[in-house]
C-alpha cells in the first residue's frame, strides 16, 4: 500500500460522567478536539452542560497508532451558541485537565472563515470542523440532539465564535478579538 492510500487518523473523542468509584459511565456525548486542552461538543445534552458533573473524555485514534486511547479528566465547562434567521447551534467547551497527546493540527482558522464555513454547513458543527481540517467523523446519531439551549437569547455568530477562538488552541483567533 503506497503513502497516498493510508487513511489520515480520524480522532474520536467521547465524554462520560465520572462515576462515584472514579471509573467513567457510559458515554454521554461525542466531540471534538480543538487542541491539546480543549474540546468541543456539539449540541450538548443538559448533563453535559451541568457545571457540577464530574467529566471524563475518552480519546481515540483510527487507527490507532499504537499509544492507546486516553482518558482525560474535564477541568471546566464553557458553553455558546449561535444563532442566525435560519441556524441555531449550541455547543459546549470543554477545558481538559492534561493535554492530549492526540491533539490535531488543522492549521490557521479564522473568525471569518469559521462562520464562512458555519453558514455553508448551516450550522453543523461536525462538518464545519471536518472542512476547516479537524480529523473528525460525526457519530451516528440514535436520536436527535436535547435542544434545551434552545431558548438561550443569541445574536449571529458572536458569542459562538469568541469562545471557539479563545477557548480552541487558535491564537491568532484569539488575537484578533483584543484589536
Amino acid at each position: 500500500m503506497s503513502e497516498s492510500t493510508i487513511p489520515a487518523p480520524t480522532v474520536g473523542a467521547t465524554v462520560h460522567h465520572v462515576e462515584s468509584d472514579g471509573k467513567a459511565g457510559p458515554a454521554l456525548a461525542h466531540g471534538i478536539l480543538l487542541g491539546p486542552r480543549t474540546l468541543l461538543v456539539p449540541d450538548p445534552p443538559r448533563t453535559v452542560g451541568d457545571p457540577w458533573q464530574s467529566l471524563a473524555v475518552r480519546i481515540t485514534v483510527a487507527p490507532d497508532p499504537g499509544d492507546g486511547t486516553e482518558a482525560l479528566r474535564v477541568a471546566g465547562i464553557s458553553l455558546a451558541a449561535f444563532a442566525t434567521d435560519d441556524v441555531r447551534g449550541a455547543a459546549a467547551f470543554l477545558t481538559l485537565l492534561t493535554p492530549s497527546r492526540h491533539a490535531p493540527a488543522p492549521g490557521e482558522v479564522t473568525r471569518d472563515r469559521l462562520n464562512d464555513t458555519l453558514r455553508q454547513y448551516h450550522g453543523d458543527l461536525w462538518a464545519a470542523h471536518a472542512a476547516l481540517g479537524y480529523p473528525v467523523r460525526p457519530p451516528e446519531r440514535a436520536a436527535p440532539p436535547e435542544p434545551w439551549w434552545s431558548d438561550i437569547p443569541v445574536e449571529g455568530f458572536r458569542e459562538f465564535d469568541d469562545n471557539w477562538c479563545c477557548l480552541g488552541s487558535n491564537t491568532s483567533c484569539c488575537r484578533e478579538l483584543r484589536l
